[in-house]
């Protein structure tokens, strides 16, 4: 599986609630040596906030790259998205 792949299940399963198993899928991404890129970071992060786990989301490590990501989309960022990349 590709990153897409690995962002769309993150993504998918964050979107139903269930931020453990989108954990658990990125941690299986890791294993499986994909790298993450822009998307999958705000996925986890995504996941995180709303599962209350700052400490899994500093983990990911690439909270700069979220920023990016959020600055450079081609739509106007609502706060939302801003929150997002700053709730930990």
């Amino acid at each position: 599986m590709d990153v897409v792949a690995w962002s769309s299940l993150i993504s998918a399963y964050t979107f139903q609630g269930k931020a453990r198993t989108a954990l658990n899928i990125f941690e299986q991404m890791e294993k499986a040596n994909v790298s993450l890129d822009g998307i999958t970071s705000l996925g986890i992060l995504k996941a995180c906030s709303h599962a209350g786990l700052p400490d899994e989301a500093q983990n990911v490590g690439r909270l700069h790259q979220a920023y990016d990501v959020i600055r450079k989309m081609p739509v106007k960022v609502t706060a939302k998205a801003w929150g997002l990349a700053f709730v930990f």
